[in-house]
């Protein structure tokens, strides 16, 4: 949420984690099954593109710097 507003976005927490909560606890996303299959993620595209604009912009994530260091890592 801090960098999409540093963005120009506009966005509230307290909608983004309500959406997240209201997933059923089974449900996997494609990244998730594109890794546990072994194929490419589109991490890069995802996570990457937050942390690189976070960056940009100055904004502290270090939750999503450490999930996209680890998809490079594994990728490589």
């Amino acid at each position: 949420v801090s960098t999409a507003a540093a963005d120009g976005v506009s966005l509230a927490a307290d909608e983004q984690w309500g959406m997240i909560e209201a997933m059923p606890p089974e449900l996997t996303t494609s990244a998730a099954r594109d890794a546990a299959a072994g194929r490419p993620t589109e991490l890069d595209a995802i996570v990457g593109s937050v942390v690189r604009s976070a960056r940009r912009h100055a904004v502290e994530t270090p939750s999503l710097d450490a999930l996209w260091e680890e998809a490079r890592c594994r990728a490589r």
